[in-house]
């Protein structure tokens, strides 16, 4: 199913969409959001993020937030062992 934004919320400025995305970790006190969890917290749907921004990730991207997938890593770094400390 397509999400479309709202009339009234097609023209929301980039700065009021990136600030509720940012909003929403600090509330959970993390570094990193899922787009269900926006979705459940979030006053924008996490698709009107994907489609300003050009991605989900793009989005979080822009406010320097954490992936919360990764995909396509490189067989190099997954045969690198690595330890947090």
């Amino acid at each position: 199913m397509k999400h479309e934004l709202e009339p009234f919320h097609r023209n929301t400025p980039e700065v009021d969409l990136l600030a509720d995305l940012r909003r929403v970790p600090e509330e959970l006190g993390k570094n990193r959001v899922t787009y269900r969890e926006y979705n459940e917290r979030g006053h924008f749907a996490s698709t009107a993020m994907a489609n300003r921004f050009g991605s989900w990730f793009a989005a979080i991207y822009k406010l320097n937030l954490l992936r919360t997938i990764n995909r396509n890593i490189s067989d190099e770094d997954l045969s690198v062992n690595h330890v947090e400390v």
